[in-house]
């Protein structure tokens, strides 16, 4: 068995957007491409998770991560007491040949309440964000709108 097929595939949509986040708890990990989880949104319950939802999408990144280094990833998301893996398809957005899809593991949070972000969390999640070139307008849109301007100077 080749090093290739052990590869696994991770789609990230929130804290771990951020790169200097990854590689401190995984340097392994390679980033992949920019990709769209379909008919999902993400959903705040202090930290992010993704729920199924029709016709919205979620942005995000995927990245290359080796088995070896998963229980890191594992770790950091406390799975699978907070968040559960899921294999889900995402749109792989690519410049040089059009959109694919591919299959990736999505952690989606088991359970919780709507709850805000810490500010610490919110900007980690900006700055991934930002580091791939994904609006966050995409985050403070799915923000209960009771929370006001929270985090918009962030």
């Amino acid at each position: 068995m080749t090093g290739k097929r052990l590869i696994r595939y991770f789609f990230v949509y929130g804290s771990l957007l951020n790169e200097e986040l990854v590689r401190h708890l995984c340097p392994e990990a390679q980033p992949y491409a920019l990709a769209r989880l379909e008919n999902y949104t993400r959903e705040w319950r202090g930290t992010l998770t993704v729920v199924p939802a029709p016709k919205e999408k979620v942005t995000g990144a995927v990245y290359q991560v080796h088995p070896a280094c998963e229980w890191k990833l594992d770790r950091f998301e406390d799975y699978p007491r907070r968040y559960a893996k899921k294999e889900l398809s995402v749109v792989v957005l690519n410049d040089d040949s059009g959109e694919n899809t591919l299959r990736a593991r999505v952690y989606v949070m088991n359970g919780g309440e709507i709850a805000k972000p810490d500010e610490n969390y919110l900007t980690t999640c900006l700055e991934g964000a930002r580091q791939w070139g994904i609006s966050v307008d995409e985050f403070f849109d799915t923000m209960p709108d009771a929370w006001g301007n929270f985090g918009r100077t962030t």
